[in-house]
């Protein structure tokens, strides 16, 4: 097998010697699963009953939902893990991975447990679980059609190069760090948008006022319904099929975009949008049906509640032409009394997300008409204080997007790590 990319040297700085490929049954004391049976659970008890759900990034998680067993059950498995037992989901999710560390707990037939040799790092087999060598060996060897499940011969029989404990040290101790700082990203990220979350909450049931450039304070605001802020305009009925990323002169918007990769305040040169293929035949379009800076585009069906109706504000074109298609509505502030980047937000208000959710109708695909789309209240601060709202909202969106960026290069950087430590 062909030689890492990335080694590290001795304290003496020379070469370690070359790694030795090893199946994982060679590197381990044991490697087995949790109790198939139902287990005895008590409510009143203290010891946690988890599956490979409870695995997430290299912990145990309890969540509310995890049952407790008796301390009988306890007692009878305890003795099935150790300071260097590493668990693995292997049935439903796959690969999920946490350390155990003398918590009290039983694993169920979802999770197993590797019981490494006292002289394997287990931060190392840690990190090396995670690598593409080892994770596409698992891929190819998943059983079963609905409900994927990983063997314990499958994962007996993984092979993988190990350096010397030495060298698995300082990899490890590498890994860890990056990780670390993934993980630090991570955290920054969630506390990002909870904060924005809380602060829309206080903004937007006005506990949160702003004031004008002379410290003034604003009008109050207005109840109006959506009806007689938007007008609605026509969109196109196109397919994906009849879309290309490659060629065309006029992009379109797609419903599934708007649910899964589109930005709340939308800058069309920040976002991957599709061209309308160059044969389709646009000419019968009004001009006024094509997208303006302040326009919202709503998605008016999905398959769930948490995205019909969802929107995002046109707040940037450049020189670019651009139609709302499949599924979605353009609704247009013909009476320019809306601040531009204020009716994305207000889009995502718990208070409109909920009328959107209680108007919405439908069984396997849910959908919201125009006309039940008019008749929702929102809420109108005056423009000036909408102006204030957006960019102070603008501003902290634009910080979770730098921490999402750190986290995505940090998290390639890591990608790329594994691929030249491990082969």
């Amino acid at each position: 097998m062909p030689a890492p990319k990335l080694r590290f040297k001795n304290e003496g700085g020379k070469d370690f010697p070359p790694p030795i490929p090893r199946k994982f049954i060679e590197i381990a004391d044991k490697i087995s699963d949790g109790i198939h049976s139902t287990p005895k659970y008590d409510v009143n008890g203290k010891y946690f009953f988890i599956n490979g759900n409870n695995l997430i990034n290299g912990q145990i998680e309890i969540t509310p939902s995890t049952k407790k067993i008796a301390y009988d059950q306890y007692l009878l498995h305890k003795s099935d893990l150790n300071n260097q037992s590493i668990l693995l989901s292997i049935n439903g999710t796959i690969g999920n991975l946490a350390f155990y560390d003398n918590q009290e707990v039983v694993l169920g037939k979802s999770a197993c447990y590797i019981n490494l040799k006292s002289t394997t790092n287990k931060k190392y087999v840690y990190q090396l679980l995670q690598t593409p060598i080892i994770k596409n060996y698992f891929e190819q060897e998943l059983t079963g059609s609905t409900i994927k499940n990983l063997s314990l011969t499958t994962i007996k029989n993984a092979s993988a190069e190990f350096p010397v404990e030495q060298e698995q040290t300082k990899i490890a101790n590498f890994l860890t760090a990056v990780d670390s700082k993934i993980s630090q990203l991570t955290k920054k990220h969630e506390l990002l948008t909870s904060h924005k979350k809380g602060v829309m909450q206080k903004i937007f049931s006005q506990e949160l006022r702003f004031k004008d450039d002379e410290g003034q304070e604003f009008p109050g605001w207005e109840e109006m319904s959506f009806g007689d802020v938007y007008d609605f305009f026509q969109t196109n009925s196109f397919s994906r099929e009849l879309l290309s990323y490659d060629i065309g002169s006029i992009k379109n918007i797609h419903y599934g975009d708007i649910h899964t990769k589109f930005k709340s305040n939308f800058s069309l040169a920040d976002e991957l949008v599709p061209f309308i293929k160059p044969e389709v035949d646009v000419s019968r379009i009004p001009k006024e049906c094509y997208c303006i800076e302040g326009d919202l585009i709503i998605a008016d069906a999905s398959e769930d509640y948490a995205d019909v109706g969802k929107a995002i504000e046109i707040i940037k074109l450049g020189q670019e032409k651009l139609l709302a298609g499949l599924h979605t509505y353009i609704a247009r502030n013909l009476s320019k009394n809306m601040a531009l980047g204020f009716g994305g937000y207000l889009m995502q208000t718990e208070k409109v997300r909920l009328q959107i959710k209680t108007l919405a109708s439908g069984i396997s695909v849910l959908g919201i008409s125009k006309g039940n789309l008019a008749k929702i209240t929102i809420p109108v601060p005056s423009k000036d204080e909408q102006s204030k709202i957006a960019n102070f909202l603008t501003a902290i969106d634009g910080k979770i997007r730098n921490v999402k960026s750190q986290l995505e290069a940090a998290k390639e950087y890591k990608q790329g790590l594994l691929q030249q430590m491990f082969v």
